[in-house]
């Protein structure tokens, strides 16, 4: 998968895309699509600002779906890509590409350890001394589905 503005020039260039984002979700293939970030010790500390984060992000990303003329001008700011047909390709791929579910999926985590060990990006012991949950915490999500944010947030 390649993102916009480059997937618009390959296209030019007579490339396609064989699979996207939307065509492995629609396979059930998993793959670890977004996410958010941080230490571990900063999350347990700082548990009520982590969950402030990923509502904040949620939001926008609602917004995304909801308001495409405000997200092309969105990516045009800071993109600073003007042709038209980039901005809308962009877009697309953004509502393509990311999920409204904000869990890492354990298979997917799972697949792209995997993966790395194939291409031998990682060797195979060091990404056995892990469980693919060592890279992803689910819990601060899991507390806000607890609270009712998702729900009111996609209802």
């Amino acid at each position: 998968m390649v993102p916009p503005p480059q997937s618009v020039l390959l296209r030019e260039k007579g490339f396609r895309e064989l699979v996207g984002a939307k065509q492995l979700r629609e396979m059930n293939i998993p793959f670890v699509e977004n996410g958010l970030a941080t230490r571990r010790s900063y999350a347990e500390k700082n548990s009520e600002q982590v969950k402030r984060f990923i509502k904040a992000s949620f939001e926008g990303i609602r917004r995304m779906f909801d308001n495409k003329e405000l997200t092309m001008k969105t990516i045009a700011k800071y993109t600073k890509i003007t042709d038209e047909k980039m901005l809308e390709e962009s877009y697309r791929f953004a509502v393509d590409a990311i999920s409204k579910d904000a869990t890492v999926p354990h298979d997917a985590m799972a697949a792209l350890v995997e993966q790395l060990v194939n291409l031998k990006s990682i060797e195979a012991p060091a990404a056995k001394k892990f469980a693919p949950t060592a890279y992803y915490e689910n819990r601060y999500v899991n507390e806000l589905e607890r609270e009712g944010f998702f729900n009111k947030l996609w209802h």
